[in-house]
């Protein structure tokens, strides 16, 4: 229906999206008003320029990490808790025979993955730790 009575009195639109109509009945006839929503009165806003350079940016931060260093801090700090190195978990599980799990253990190990086996969905990880 909205298309019929934007071609109202032979004018024709080609976008209905920019239009919004107005209707107004009165008893002898119908009047239609549109309006182009594209034309805005509102201003453009600018893209604001940075108020700081990419040097003064940096600087700050390198400011703010040398601060942290001063009070004795790390500013690049993280932490992971470590339950066992490699040389641990290996002389603890050397009894379990091929094929064997251990059921419900839990543990957490960093280091450095020097190799890494891909069969399939089947993957080998060999990790290097401080312990070897």
């Amino acid at each position: 229906m909205l298309s019929k009575l934007l071609a109202f009195r032979g004018t024709k639109f080609r976008s209905r999206s920019l239009l919004c109509p107005t209707f107004t009945r009165s008893p002898s006839h119908l009047t239609v008003t549109l309006l182009n929503m594209s034309t805005s009165k509102t201003p453009k806003k600018k893209a604001e320029e940075p108020t700081q350079t990419l040097e003064e940016i940096r600087q700050i931060r390198l400011d703010k990490a040398s601060a942290l260093r001063s009070k004795g801090m790390n500013p690049y700090a993280y932490s992971f808790d470590i339950s066992h190195q490699a040389a641990q978990l290996q002389q603890a599980y050397r009894h379990l025979q091929n094929g064997q799990e251990a059921i419900d253990v839990a543990v957490s190990l960093a280091g450095r993955v020097m190799v890494r086996r891909v069969f399939g969905k089947l993957a080998f990880f060999e990790v290097h730790d401080e312990s070897g």
